[in-house]
């Protein structure tokens, strides 16, 4: 996963969600721009004693900046923690803990889940990724018709494994290539 560059760095997965957990408490109280303290497991913070002019300024979305977290559907401790937040980058694990590719009906599901759990009222946004460069225009259609149809409010185009040359070319495209 590419940790090795860092040896310093945390990988423990259970310490990074925690950490994650108490990052989205101090942005979320940083923003807000009143003084406080913060005494986590991991984090530790004095900020009462710095001026609050040294604070991010207000953000024009509020309470705060949008926070979209991974959450892992069908594990509710991750789950939980996007009641929290303003969006949703959805992942899936199986009984045996392995990844799988989420389907639009995982993401109908997640969403009805938060839907039914988050008190927030502030807007909340489902991002989906795949690959659509490979696709007729009809095909692009009918998979962003089928992800908007189940929750998806972003997409997300899934370069990860493609040279500079495929990536640049799939931009070149436009958003979703030609829809």
């Amino acid at each position: 996963m590419g940790w090795q560059a860092f040896p310093d760095e945390v990988t423990d997965t259970r310490a990074r969600a925690e950490m994650l957990d108490e990052t989205i408490d101090i942005l979320s109280l940083l923003y807000a721009r009143q003084p406080f303290d913060y005494d986590g497991r991991h984090f530790h913070l004095r900020l009462t004693q710095l001026d609050t002019q040294y604070y991010p300024p207000k953000p024009i979305h509020q309470p705060r900046i949008p926070l979209w977290v991974p959450g892992i559907w069908p594990r509710m401790k991750s789950m939980r923690r996007l009641l929290k937040c303003d969006g949703l980058l959805p992942q899936k694990m199986n009984p045996n803990g392995e990844f799988e590719p989420v389907t639009p009906t995982d993401l109908k599901q997640m969403k009805a889940f938060i839907d039914a759990n988050r008190e927030l009222t502030t807007p909340f946004d489902y991002v989906a990724e795949g690959k659509t460069g490979d696709l007729e225009p009809s095909q692009v259609r009918e998979m962003v018709t089928e992800w908007e149809a189940a929750g998806a409010t972003w997409w997300v185009e899934g370069l990860w494994e493609s040279t500079r040359e495929q990536a640049e070319q799939r931009l070149r495209n436009g958003p979703l290539g030609y829809i």
